[in-house]
């Protein structure tokens, strides 16, 4: 028997969620094109972009909104993927006393 109770209401509870694969700073694009094929969207519109706009600012306010955005929606844990290494992607994270696994990825080109 446990020694305290909560009563929850008729809430439910459970563990906080995963997101496994995750570019937290890109939460700044979007909206800039939909419809289109990944590629397209990626080479005409969103690298374009990135080379247009990616600061350390942009990636220091794009990671705190959305981690403000998931923690809202129950995720407790990110794994994030930006390519754009900057010092200050560690703040946000830090600021929310959350759980986040800055990745490091890897391109290659075929042929």
């Amino acid at each position: 028997m446990a020694k305290r109770r909560i009563s929850t209401g008729g809430k439910l509870v459970m563990p906080g969620l995963i997101n496994g694969h995750t570019h937290t700073p890109m939460t700044l694009l979007r909206g800039i094109k939909d419809d289109v094929t990944l590629q397209e969207w990626l080479e005409k519109y969103i690298f374009p972009a990135e080379a247009r706009n990616v600061t350390e600012d942009f990636v220091v306010w794009g990671t705190r909104l959305a981690a403000l955005e998931m923690i809202r929606g129950g995720t407790t844990t990110f794994a994030d993927m930006y390519y754009f290494e900057m010092p200050s992607r560690a703040k946000p994270r830090s600021r929310n006393a959350r759980r986040a696994r800055r990745n490091h990825p890897r391109f290659s080109r075929a042929g």
